[in-house]
């Protein structure tokens, strides 16, 4: 895996998926501040909603309207 240097207001959601399963971590220096909460919420998001997951697959398996 590539080393990602992360600023201090910089957070990084880090999925890990295979056939229907989604491991979530999430990555920031220091206190983490707005952008490690988004991650964080992200990351609850994909692990405890099904409907939000449902959702995120769904619009990854329709076709872009743009191509």
């Amino acid at each position: 895996m590539a080393a990602i240097t992360l600023a201090e207001n910089q957070a990084a959601v880090i999925l890990t998926a295979s056939e229907g399963d989604i491991e979530v971590d999430i990555a920031y220096d220091g206190e983490g501040g707005l952008a490690g909460q988004i991650c964080k919420a992200l990351a609850i998001k994909l692990i405890k909603d099904e409907d939000f997951r449902e959702d995120l697959l769904s619009t990854i398996a329709e076709p872009d309207e743009d191509e």
